[in-house]
């Protein structure tokens, strides 16, 4: 069997840019004074931003024929999709390799993790269709249809 995949981005909310912009502001206001400082200074003000410009590129997720892998930095996660018991709609504003507050919690056997696909209805579907049984909650088609995923 070809093994089939579906790459999703991450959707990226507002705030992050503004918090991206506020670094890169602070960074520019202190640059002369972190230049005088020498390179560790300029490395101490480069390296947020960097993380946050690396973070942005590499937070996705991959759904295959039998798995969901979650890319975030260096985290790695792996969920069988067979162990998927339920999608629910989240504003949780816990950690996770999200961008966006209007997230997904994947819940499976024994653990969940919460996911903030840009095309979220994609998602849904390609979840499903490796798993028809897995139950969705409070999550809509689309953002103003208000007609749920089904």
């Amino acid at each position: 069997m070809d093994r089939q995949e579906q790459l999703f981005k991450s959707k990226v909310d507002w705030w992050y840019f503004a918090l991206m912009a506020a670094v890169l502001v602070l960074t520019g206001m202190v640059a002369v004074p972190g230049v005088l400082a020498g390179r560790w200074g300029m490395a101490l003000l480069v390296t947020p931003l960097g993380l946050m410009v690396w973070n942005y590129f590499s937070t996705y997720y991959v759904i295959s024929d039998d798995v969901l892998l979650v890319r975030c930095l260096l985290l790695r996660k792996t969920v069988r999709l067979a162990s998927v018991t339920r999608l629910r709609a989240s504003r949780d504003s816990q950690s996770a390799p999200a961008l966006s507050l209007d997230r997904i919690e994947v819940l499976s056997k024994g653990e969940s993790v919460l996911v903030s696909p840009k095309d979220k209805v994609a998602f849904i579907r390609a979840i499903r269709r490796a798993q028809p049984s897995v139950a969705v909650d409070e999550l809509l088609e689309g953002p103003t249809s208000g007609r749920p995923v089904g």
